[in-house]
């Protein structure tokens, strides 16, 4: 059994490094083509997208950084990466199910199957400023999840974003 468990080993070995090649070559491509990455628009949180508004950049799965900000302060609140488009949805119906029940515990009593799609981010959104019309949403799509990653982590650093601290009261 040893050695059909090292070969599957070595197996995944090779296509983690085959993926790894890829992202290389696409990201050595960006930075040698003097790449300008695209941001979408600024959209306000209360903006759905669906098959009528139609996804503005990239596709439903398209994966990058977001940015929420604050639309009365203008300040960058929340920054994660991911499948951008999923991510603000999650954001905006954990948003306004804690507009309904009234809190984050009220919310996992009256919903318990839906604890999984909660947001951490949108329950500090609500309890800093309760109305969803003062937040907004923008990204950037690089179908690139370690570029993603390091995006989200520059912008972190650079704007300390006080809804990506995990358990941080803000109020």
């Amino acid at each position: 059994m040893a050695p059909q468990k090292n070969r599957m080993f070595r197996e995944a070995c090779l296509l983690a490094v085959k993926e790894f090649l890829g992202e290389l070559q696409k990201i050595r491509k960006w930075i040698l083509g003097d790449w300008v990455p695209v941001w979408s628009d600024v959209y306000n949180m209360t903006h759905t997208f669906n098959a009528v508004n139609g996804i503005p950049l990239g596709t439903k799965k398209s994966l990058g950084i977001y940015v929420i900000r604050h639309i009365l302060t203008g300040d960058v609140m929340y920054v994660g990466q991911g499948v951008v488009w999923e991510r603000k949805t999650v954001h905006r119906n954990t948003f306004l199910n804690l507009v309904q029940s009234g809190s984050m515990e009220q919310l996992r009593l009256d919903k318990p199957h839906i604890k999984s799609y909660w947001s951490e981010g949108a329950e500090k959104m609500f309890n800093y400023d309760p109305l969803l019309e003062n937040w907004s949403f923008e990204c950037c799509v690089v179908d690139s999840k370690s570029l993603a990653k390091h995006m989200e982590t520059v912008w972190k650093n650079n704007h300390k974003p006080p809804f990506c601290v995990k358990g941080h009261d803000v109020t």
